[in-house]
């Protein structure tokens, strides 16, 4: 399968379509409907990508933040709320049917049933989530919470601090936090903070391998690493050398 390009030259031409479009005076905009859309998988942008259907190419905007087994070629119908060039998908459905971005609910098979679960309608059961809670050493489901782009679980980590977990409509694993406030966490040089040097040493001692600091902040380090299940994670690392975040990472050029 040949590698796909980027878009450059797709993305300049929506944005001159919308300069032009506010340009000529349209200031009262319409609300975006639903519309369905059936293409053919042209090029991959991030964990986007674009279809070409009836002649036009759309960037599709893809909801669950995670790439796609999609090929050059493949057809696929899309649902969603139309925009300038673009759709931000609902619901994506390969040729054969077969849902692979959706919010279609399936009854639970999890046992909560209490007020706190009440609402969770998503692909994924609770079951499953605590699960994958336990594999990473956290406590059990407190709270789970739908959000337009995810579920966010409330959790505690072995040591009692509250974490926050967030997983894709799907059930799948996309990040943890432990929840500090910002000023429990020393500035770099503060009392408490240990030499940069240091930091790589202290993030391996914690389960990460091939730890590299991309960017730093005012309160931390970001870092790329690969987690214990041979994942690539952005980590977010306090200046006392302590992960309190992972995130999976994604990164271009899917289609090899």
């Amino acid at each position: 399968m040949k590698r796909l390009t980027t878009l450059p030259s797709f993305l300049a031409a929506s944005t001159l379509a919308v300069a032009m479009s506010l340009g000529a005076g349209n200031v009262s905009a319409q609300p975006a409907s639903i519309e369905t859309v059936e293409g053919q998988v042209q090029e991959r942008f991030g964990n986007d990508f674009v279809v070409e259907a009836n002649g036009e190419r759309i960037l599709v905007r893809n909801p669950s933040h995670a790439p796609l087994n999609l090929e050059q070629g493949d057809v696929v119908t899309i649902s969603g709320r139309r925009g300038e060039g673009s759709i931000h998908a609902r619901e994506i459905l390969q040729s054969d049917g077969t849902r692979i971005v959706g919010f279609a609910p399936r009854p639970m098979t999890s046992p909560h049933q209490g007020p706190r679960h009440q609402g969770f309608g998503y692909q994924a059961d609770m079951s499953h989530l605590e699960e994958q809670l336990g594999e990473r050493g956290f406590g059990q489901i407190l709270h789970a919470e739908p959000k337009g782009s995810h579920l966010r679980v409330h959790t505690n980590a072995s040591n009692g601090m509250p974490v926050e977990v967030r997983f894709e409509h799907d059930g799948s694993f996309r990040e943890w936090r432990i929840k500090r406030p910002g000023n429990t966490r020393p500035r770099l040089g503060e009392w408490g903070s240990v030499p940069m040097q240091e930091i790589s040493q202290l993030v391996q001692q914690q389960g990460y391998d091939a730890p590299r600091i991309i960017d730093t902040k005012g309160r931390h380090l970001e870092v790329l690493a690969q987690n214990s299940r041979g994942e690539a994670v952005e980590l977010h690392v306090d200046y006392a050398g302590q992960v309190y975040r992972e995130k999976r990472h994604y990164t271009s050029g899917f289609f090899n």
